[in-house]
C-alpha cells in the first residue's frame, strides 16, 4: 500500500499504469469526493493523494482536483487501486469519463 504510481498517457489513451489493480472498470458514475468514489453497484475508498483524470469528449485526458468533479458531466468511472480492495487497497488513480 501507499506505493508510487506511474501513469503513462500516449495520445488519447492510458497505455500503462504500473503497480495498479482495476477496482472499477467504467462503472456508472454516481458521486465522488476526495475520499470515496460511488458508482452503480460499487464503492471505493481513495488514498490521500489520489489523482483524478477526466477523459473528455475531445478524447483527451486532463488532471483535475477532486473539488472540480462537479464541473463535469460524468457518465462513468474507472478506479485503480494500489492492491486488491479485499486486502485494504485504496484508489490511487481515478478516471472519470465525460458524457
Amino acid at each position: 500500500a501507499n506505493q508510487p504510481v506511474a501513469v503513462q498517457i500516449v495520445g488519447n489513451r492510458i497505455v500503462d499504469m504500473r503497480a495498479l489493480n482495476c477496482a472499477m472498470d467504467r462503472k456508472t458514475f454516481i458521486s465522488a469526493n476526495s475520499q470515496r468514489i460511488t458508482a452503480k453497484d460499487a464503492v471505493c475508498d481513495l488514498g490521500k493523494n489520489a489523482v483524478f483524470y477526466v477523459y473528455s469528449q475531445s478524447n483527451k485526458y486532463r488532471i483535475i482536483n477532486s473539488d472540480d468533479i462537479g464541473d463535469y458531466n460524468i457518465s462513468s468511472v474507472s478506479v485503480y487501486t494500489d492492491t486488491a480492495t479485499e486486502r485494504g487497497g485504496v484508489g490511487r488513480v481515478v478516471v472519470l469519463y465525460e458524457r
